[in-house]
Formats: structure tokens, C-alpha cells, sequence
């Protein structure tokens, strides 16, 4: 791949924790090159645009150039949604080193900023030129994270099948063993990538991804806005959106109610509740509205008949929102 220039985005906890995995890349660039940034929700506003814009250009960064983002999800969102529009978009490469970056966040083009309380509001399609996932950058990642990114995982393995679906359940999470990560994040990012290819711009079928998210985005915008710097990871927000969302599946679609239930005490295990109010329903009702997937106003599900098997994108009343809301809460939110 030809280049001018290489510049890097970098989680600046990652720079410290690997610098002996990073020497590398540090070997051929300048000091001058590389920009730190602290990873983590706060990084994706847009106040934190300009100050990398203006290190690129200051730097001589052209179109010719290209920005290699290291670190998780938000790093990954936020350094490919200012390439895409830096000189109208200089390509990206994505060294992913958080769970959630390896098997979500960092494949499939999608980038963007959180804008007015709303997650993704402004963004892009950008296209890494490659995505690096090296499992060893698990060995410090903080439980949280790891809880996190397995989300994803649970996501994915209902829409495979069954024999994703009873691995993801089954197996240790806080293991160290790196061969059964790279098999777990290689069978992640192979699916992924099989439904990106189909669908690249989420005009269809790509939209099945999305499971959980609706409600999940809704109950993460409410979490940051209550809580702020201590509010619930991504993946605990999808893991509640997951719950949430199956029960209208349950409910509507005739998904098996023991998916649903074995979904509630897995997360028991590992996600504590989180606490809201049916006085807090019209603001999380508002957010869902917000999504992406929506057509004319109304509110889209993805739904399941049973694991592998999608059913078309759904929609639904807030009410529909409020009773998902109820199960959740009355299973594990109090």
C-alpha cells in the first residue's frame, strides 16, 4: 500500500501499557507523528476534532497520507470519522486492542461522533484499508471492558446459530487463553464481514447487526447523561437492549422463551443492574426515536424467531418500548 506519510491516533494507555509491542511503529515514525488521546466515550465530541485536524495539517498530512488509529471502539470511531473528512478523506488502518474494537467496532466502515446526547449522530462511511486484531492487548484490558466486548459476542451468536449460541454462553469469559480468543475474535470479525461485504452501506441486510441496539443506544444515552464519566459501558447498554428486545421477539415472533430467560441469567452473572424509573420512559422513548433504523417516524426492531433466524425489521409503538422496559426491570433492574 503506497503512502507518503504515516500518522497515528493513539489511546495513550495503550502507548503506555504496550510500548514494547508498539516499537515498531514508533521505529518508523516521528515523535511528532503520533497524537495521544484518552479513549472512552468523552473522546467522541466534537470538540475533540479540531485539535487532530489541525496536528494533521500542520503536520504536512495529505491525501496521500494515511492515519493508523490504535486503541478500542471509540478510537476507532472517532479517528476514522476525522479522516473521512480530512482533504475529503484520507484512509484509515485500525489496530484494535479492546474486545468490542476487535469484533465490532473497528470492522465495517461505520465511524461517527455522539452529538446533542445522541450516540453516532453525526458520522460516516469510511472504510479501513486493514484491521489488525492482536489478542495479546487483552491481557490488560480491565474486566469492565472485557464485559463489554462480550456483548458483541452474545449479540453475534444469536444471529449465527445454535452452536455459536451455546459456546458464547458456556465459555469463561476472564480466560487468558489467547488461542481460544483469536478463534473467538476471528469468527466474530469472519461473520461480521460476511454481512459488511453484502450490505456496506447498512441499506438492508446489514441492518440485522443493529439487534439490541435500539433500546441499548437509548438506555447508554440515558446512563451518560445521568451518570456521566461513571455511566454504563456500550456492551452493558446492548446486553440490556439484548434482554429488552428479546422479550418482544418472545412475545411477537415466537421466539422460544428459553433463549430469552438462559440470555437474563447469563447476564445476571456478569452485569449488574441498572436502575431507571418508568418516570425516566418518555426520555428513554425519545432516544429510541433518535435511531438510525426508524423509517417515518416510527421505532424499528430487529426481531428473532429463534437463534439464526432473523426476522424482518419491525416496528413498534412506545408502548411496546415501555413493556420492554418493564421486563427488563422487573428481571433485573429493580
Amino acid at each position: 500500500m503506497a503512502y507518503d506519510r504515516l500518522f497515528v491516533l493513539c489511546d495513550a494507555v495503550v502507548a503506555e501499557q504496550h510500548a514494547e509491542r508498539l516499537a515498531p511503529i514508533c521505529a518508523i515514525t516521528a515523535p511528532e507523528d503520533w497524537h495521544m488521546v484518552s479513549g472512552g466515550e468523552d473522546l467522541k465530541l466534537w470538540q475533540n476534532c479540531p485539535p487532530v485536524w489541525q496536528w494533521l495539517s500542520e503536520r504536512g498530512a495529505s491525501r496521500h497520507s494515511i492515519l493508523l488509529c490504535i486503541g478500542g471502539g471509540t478510537v476507532t470511531d472517532f479517528g476514522g470519522f476525522v479522516a473521512s473528512v480530512y482533504k475529503r478523506g484520507i484512509r484509515t488502518i485500525n489496530l484494535s486492542t479492546t474486545l468490542m474494537g476487535m469484533v465490532d467496532a473497528s470492522v465495517g466502515g461505520k465511524t461517527g461522533i455522539d452529538f446533542s446526547g445522541i450516540k453516532n449522530e453525526i458520522g460516516s462511511f469510511h472504510q479501513p484499508k486493514a484491521v489488525f486484531c492482536d489478542c495479546a492487548f487483552l491481557t490488560t484490558l480491565p474486566d469492565r471492558e472485557r464485559l463489554s466486548g462480550y456483548a458483541e459476542v452474545m449479540k453475534h451468536a444469536l444471529l449465527i446459530g445454535q452452536e455459536a449460541w451455546q459456546e458464547a454462553v458456556s465459555f469463561d469469559l476472564f480466560s487468558d487463553d489467547l488461542v481460544v480468543w483469536e478463534s473467538i475474535v476471528a469468527r466474530n470479525v469472519a461473520f461480521k464481514e460476511s454481512i459488511v461485504v453484502q450490505d456496506p452501506l447498512e441499506s438492508g441486510l446489514r441492518r440485522i447487526l443493529n439487534l439490541g441496539h435500539t433500546i441499548g443506544h437509548a438506555v447508554e444515552s440515558l446512563s451518560l447523561r445521568l451518570l456521566q464519566e461513571n455511566a454504563i459501558s456500550h456492551g452493558h447498554a446492548v446486553m440490556i437492549g439484548l434482554i429488552s428486545e428479546l422479550y418482544h421477539s418472545v412475545l411477537t415472533h415466537g421466539l422460544p422463551r428459553d433463549i430469552l430467560f438462559t440470555l437474563v441469567s447469563w447476564s445476571k452473572e456478569y452485569y449488574p443492574p441498572f436502575f431507571f424509573t418508568c418516570k425516566q420512559y418518555p426520555e428513554l422513548t425519545a432516544y429510541c426515536h433518535k435511531d438510525k433504523k426508524n423509517k417515518k417516524g416510527k421505532i424499528v426492531l430487529i426481531p428473532l424467531r429463534g437463534v439464526g433466524q432473523v426476522g424482518e425489521p419491525t416496528e413498534i409503538s412506545e408502548e411496546i418500548v415501555h413493556e420492554c422496559l418493564d421486563f427488563y426491570r422487573e428481571m433485573l433492574g429493580g
